[in-house]
């Protein structure tokens, strides 16, 4: 219910929710957005481009996040490119105010403390923009069972088997943070 009255151009707007008690299940309904995912839209395309578009997506995060929430589950098919070439974080099914405990995200993009079992908070998100945004740059794919058996007790980067020079220069500083 507090996720609806969220209004930012950055951020799906949440129409109605429920639950529903014959299943258990909860349920969100939101507007309907015309575009593609951003993994969708990414290829092809160039780094510097990639990266312009997953920036103009925090002030939608910051938004969220000011407001008390963490959206929990940040990967590239959560975020829509309109047909204006803006982007527009989705799904909020594992959004949680910060602080609390919950489910992890997506396999690739949970932020360590929260595999670790620490309360959902901002910087969470942060971590998972940072993945998405390595992915979309290196395209570096591993398997969850090659990945896991080394996250978080490696970085990332080792992880996925990846080194600072695959990133362009502008992005190296940013992600290896």
């Amino acid at each position: 219910a507090a996720l609806a009255d969220l209004d930012h151009p950055g951020l799906v707007r949440l129409l109605d929710h429920g639950h529903d008690p014959r299943t258990g299940v909860s349920w969100l309904a939101r507007s309907f957005i015309e575009g593609e995912t951003l993994s969708s839209w990414a290829q092809g395309r160039p780094a510097e481009e990639i990266g312009a578009l997953v920036l103009e997506l925090l002030p939608a995060l910051q938004h969220l996040h000011q407001r008390g929430f963490v959206h929990g589950d940040l990967k590239p098919d959560n975020i829509i490119v309109d047909a204006t070439g803006h982007p527009v974080l989705t799904d909020f099914g594992l959004s949680r105010r910060g602080g609390e405990r919950g489910e992890g995200g997506s396999l690739f993009f949970v932020a360590p403390e929260v595999l670790c079992g620490d309360p959902l908070e901002s910087p969470a998100d942060l971590f998972s923009v940072g993945v998405l945004l390595h992915g979309l740059l290196t395209g570096a794919t591993t398997t969850a069972e090659a990945y896991y058996a080394r996250f978080p007790r490696q970085d990332h980067f080792a992880a996925t088997d990846t080194r600072l020079e695959q990133l362009p220069g502008w992005s190296r500083d940013l992600l290896s943070r």
